[in-house]
């Protein structure tokens, strides 16, 4: 049985993988995981007694829905000039993506 530090580390590296893209990144921030939301997440997964790699798999599921959520709650409604509009559609399209 792992750590929780080590179970944490291991499913915040995948998630990190997984929200990596080239493309997005040049253009908007990246989408920050909510380190305090994780550990109450793994903690409560790791209580149900699943096995470790499904454990992983609902936890990296879990935050990148989380991750979704909040990159679309980035995005505004105000006039912008096309620079910004370009980055407004990405991060839309980011929310998606993850």
């Amino acid at each position: 049985m792992l750590d929780m530090n080590v179970k944490m580390a291991i499913v915040k590296e995948q998630i990190e993988k997984k929200i990596r893209h080239p493309y997005l990144l040049k253009y908007i921030e990246s989408p920050n995981i909510d380190e305090d939301k994780l550990l109450l997440l793994v903690t409560v997964l790791d209580h149900v007694n699943l096995p470790e790699e499904r454990l992983r798999n609902f936890a990296i599921t879990t935050m990148l829905i989380q991750i979704a959520l909040d990159t679309h709650e980035l995005v505004t409604n105000e006039e912008l000039d096309s620079d910004q509009l370009k980055d407004r559609q990405l991060t839309v399209l980011a929310g998606v993506y993850y």
